[in-house]
């Protein structure tokens, strides 16, 4: 339905009246009247919990209204009805100029990541791929969408010159001095050149900071440096590769299981077109990250939830057979530029944030880099608690992404 700001505000204030008013019309059932409706805040600042109580019912039906931008709401609209069955279902999406809003029926998360066996982690990743499968080398009509942007980019497909420009500021105010990559990167990555550059950002403060003890050391900021200064080896694999709609972030915590043992994947705030191995080096690395944070039960199961190459094999087998024309070889031997990719434009620009405050105080790195996750917590750094094991699993596996390209 399409409905004004004041209506929205009122709905997120849990007006009755305009509650009664949208379920009836996503339901059609013009005898349901709303009692009230109470607000339940969630984690994150944009979601919000609306227990609705109908007359006559006794129970409160929970619904999530969740602020976000005009790419999630455009992908609910339009492209969304196609793989309805991943989606939790949408009863309005309201686009805005500076914001937009979604009211979602609410999927409760009855079986988390951290209890999944090695067949829920099979069933979501072939869910993945029956997604990527949907909208397989559809480029005519995934072009049609304004809205909708391409991942990788090309040389016709440039990132705004303000863009860059703001990157470059970055780079100044956080780094400076000579840059780790080129002109000729920035032309060559297209879109990603303001992330890249972030990326370089991060490089340097890592550079100046002398590493991560542990985690991070010479020969992984070498690689690092020579990508950023040539990205074609790591991206030319990829843009030979056929394209997708691709959800950008299939973060295990965005998998939820209902009562009834339906899988439906969250958040579509990044959705973007692109080869299909960015998502399943996502996903991946999502579980290895998992795998971290419960190192007991990795002991007792060395394949918990499920090995990279099951789930790797589960994918490509899962693609061949909905696909007519697959080629899983190639699909296969793009995986290290994937993984490399990934390491650049998710962790780096996190790096040059977080660790910038620490260049002109080593003892205080010293320090944060021998704290425990309790510490970490403590002290203000919650966001590395847990990561330092994840991430010295990672950087190796990085480099040797890297040597293979």
């Amino acid at each position: 339905m399409d409905v004004s700001l004041v209506y929205v505000n009122e709905l997120r204030q849990a007006s009755a009246e305009a509650w009664t008013a949208v379920l009836r019309e996503a339901y059609d059932l013009e005898e349901l009247t709303v009692a009230g409706v109470t607000v339940e805040p969630l984690i994150g600042n944009n979601l919000q919990r609306y227990l609705v109580t109908f007359e006559g019912h006794a129970d409160a039906v929970p619904f999530i209204g969740k602020k976000t931008n005009n790419v999630e709401v455009n992908f609910y609209r339009e492209p969304g009805p196609q793989v309805r069955r991943l989606l939790p279902r949408c009863l309005l999406a309201y686009e805005g100029r500076d914001w937009s809003w979604l009211i979602l029926a609410d999927v409760p998360n009855h079986w988390p990541a951290s209890r999944w066996t090695a067949d829920d982690a099979e069933k979501a990743i072939t869910l993945l791929a029956s997604f990527h499968g949907a909208f397989w080398q559809r480029q005519e009509e995934l072009a049609q969408y304004g809205w909708l942007s391409d991942f990788l980019g090309r040389h016709s497909h440039a990132a705004p010159s303000d863009e860059v420009l703001d990157a470059w500021r970055y780079w100044d105010s956080k780094a400076g001095g000579v840059a780790p990559i080129s002109s000729h990167a920035v032309q060559s990555a297209g879109r990603l050149a303001p992330t890249l550059i972030h990326a370089a950002t991060g490089l340097q403060v890592l550079r100046q900071l002398g590493g991560w003890p542990g985690v991070i050391n010479k020969r992984h900021l070498d690689a690092m440096a020579d990508l950023l200064d040539d990205p074609l080896p790591l991206l030319q694999p990829l843009r030979e590769l056929p394209t997708t709609l691709l959800h950008g972030n299939p973060a295990l915590r965005h998998w939820h299981t209902s009562l009834f043992n339906q899988r439906v994947l969250l958040d579509w705030a990044n959705v973007t077109v692109g080869p299909p191995v960015l998502d399943l080096i996502s996903f991946l690395e999502q579980v290895e990250w998992l795998r971290t944070l419960q190192p007991g039960r990795q002991r007792d199961n060395a394949q918990w939830p499920a090995s990279e190459e099951t789930m790797v094999d589960s994918y490509l087998l899962r693609m061949h057979m909905g696909l007519s024309h697959f080629d899983a070889r190639a699909m296969r031997q793009a995986i290290p530029a994937a993984r490399c990719l990934h390491v650049l434009t998710t962790w780096l620009p996190r790096f040059a944030g977080w660790f910038h405050p620490f260049v002109g105080s080593p003892l205080t790195w010293q320090k944060l880099t021998q704290m425990s996750d309790a510490e970490l917590r403590r002290t203000g750094y919650g966001q590395l608690a847990g990561l330092h094991h994840y991430l010295a699993g990672l950087f190796p596996r990085f480099w040797h992404a890297a040597r293979s390209l």
